[in-house]
């Protein structure tokens, strides 16, 4: 069974992504469309590391990230 990154890990993600959220996007700019979150989510359901939402790799519940424009895949697929 594939484990996902230890809880120091994720959570380091999750402050990593908040940060760029806030850095990168103005507060009234920063949700994605909802074509661009369908396309995102499209590309996550395909990958090897997408697991009950999750991405196995860095831990994050995608349907949420792919919500923020600032926010990126872990290995740069979108």
């Amino acid at each position: 069974m594939n484990q996902f990154p230890p809880l120091t890990d994720q959570f380091a993600n999750l402050m990593a992504d908040t940060k760029k959220i806030f850095d990168e996007s103005g507060i009234n700019d920063i949700l994605s469309s909802t074509e661009l979150v369908e396309k995102r989510l499209k590309i996550c359901g395909g990958c090897k590391h997408w697991e009950a939402s999750r991405c196995k790799l860095c831990g994050c519940f995608m349907e949420t990230k792919a919500r923020f424009k600032a926010l990126k895949c872990p290995i740069g697929k979108w």
